[in-house]
């Protein structure tokens, strides 16, 4: 039983017989048949009695009629609540580093051109923002990009999207500017090399200790991204995962030769939407890192 069938059996006991219906639905005599008998069929009852002068509804032709115009209201109504709802915008509030060129921008633009329901907005964070489980807790934000700290304490859910090799980040006249492939830790000898709580991991430092002077830079009120240039403009090395750094100029990203990379994910709450959990599950998938599993 669907609406068209409904609709031609009001036409049908309006104009009173199915010449004149047929004429009003611009219907064939066979295909206005057709859907009477399939409607009557489905119903298990004979609704009509055809005679000479048109037609006459049975008993339980005069029942099915008083039911029908409230059977069609109510599947209008549901088609419109559906439409309602699929037009309805989901936000999304992504936290990204402050950074010209966030690892999830690419991806986020495909993603929402693939989920028109979803409306995702980006806050950049801040060297002075609280911690991700705060911002979350607090409804700020939905999702939290940041790499997995196993010490960190909280009630979050993480998902891991891409491993990203690091990089020595270099002015074009540093001597190491000109060197083609991935360096080894010994091309670092006896320099002083520097690198932020934000790239700080504890296989990184094994790595490079033997062979180098290594300052881990604090400063909570600057971003990852002004150390970088403030290290490198002053003569130093700075150490980084290879996050976007070919929009970093004039800085030059110089592949570091290492057995591990530094870990990227999400971080969003354990009872996050159904829309947040659609959002993290897309930005695996863009990624398309085959390290991640």
């Amino acid at each position: 039983m669907n609406d068209i069938q409904l609709r031609s059996f009001l036409i049908v006991t309006d104009c009173g017989s199915f010449s004149q219906a047929e004429k009003v639905l611009f219907l064939s005599k066979q295909a206005l048949k057709k859907q009477m008998d399939a409607l009557e069929e489905e119903l298990q009852c004979t609704l009509f009695i055809r005679t000479p002068q048109g037609i006459q509804l049975t008993e339980a032709g005069v029942t099915f009629l008083s039911t029908v115009p409230s059977i069609l209201k109510e599947m209008d109504n549901s088609v419109a609540l559906c439409r309602q709802v699929n037009q309805k915008k989901h936000p999304v509030r992504v936290c990204v580093p402050n950074h010209p060129a966030p690892l999830l921008a690419k991806p986020t633009w495909e993603f929402c051109q693939k989920n028109p329901d979803i409306v995702v907005q980006f806050r950049f964070n801040s060297a002075e923002a609280l911690s991700p489980p705060q911002l979350i807790s607090d409804g700020v934000i939905d999702v939290f990009e940041a790499s997995l700290d196993l010490n960190m304490s909280h009630p979050l859910e993480y998902t891991p999207t891409v491993r990203l090799p690091y990089v020595c980040m270099v002015t074009p006249g540093h001597p190491l500017a000109g060197k083609g492939g991935p360096i080894s830790q010994e091309a670092l000898e006896g320099t002083e090399v520097f690198f932020s709580r934000f790239s700080w991991c504890p296989e990184l430092v094994d790595a490079l200790s033997p062979y180098c002077r290594i300052s881990v830079r604090e400063e909570a009120t600057t971003s990852e991204l002004e150390l970088a240039y403030n290290i490198c403009y002053a003569g130093g090395l700075y150490i980084s995962a290879d996050y976007c750094t070919d929009h970093m100029p004039p800085l030059i990203p110089v592949p570091l030769s290492l057995p591990f990379r530094r870990e990227i994910g999400l971080l969003y709450s354990a009872t996050a939407p159904a829309e947040v959990r659609r959002y993290v599950r897309g930005m695996k998938a863009l990624l398309g890192d085959p390290s991640v599993s």
